[in-house]
């Protein structure tokens, strides 16, 4: 769901968003590349192919365009 689609829908339900905070490229970059890291370092055979996946993933085309994480203060 998009933002403008998350919007909508918490307005539909009666819901006024007081404020709003939501992730951008940077952070969730930052997230990733943490956990792969830390995968790595972990250095099990399932761990290093984890943070394989994750930076594969990321090295493709919109690769990063995972999720967006938004935190709402909303009053009824």
């Amino acid at each position: 769901m998009c933002l403008d689609g998350l919007r909508a829908a918490v307005k539909d339900v009666g819901f006024e968003i007081l404020h709003g905070s939501f992730a951008g490229d940077r952070d969730w970059a930052r997230y990733e590349e943490t956990l792969a890291g830390n995968a790595k370092q972990h250095g099990t055979s399932e761990s290093l192919a984890y943070a394989g996946r994750i930076r594969d993933r990321r090295a493709l085309p919109d690769g990063a365009d995972t999720l967006v994480f938004a935190l709402l203060v909303l009053r009824v």
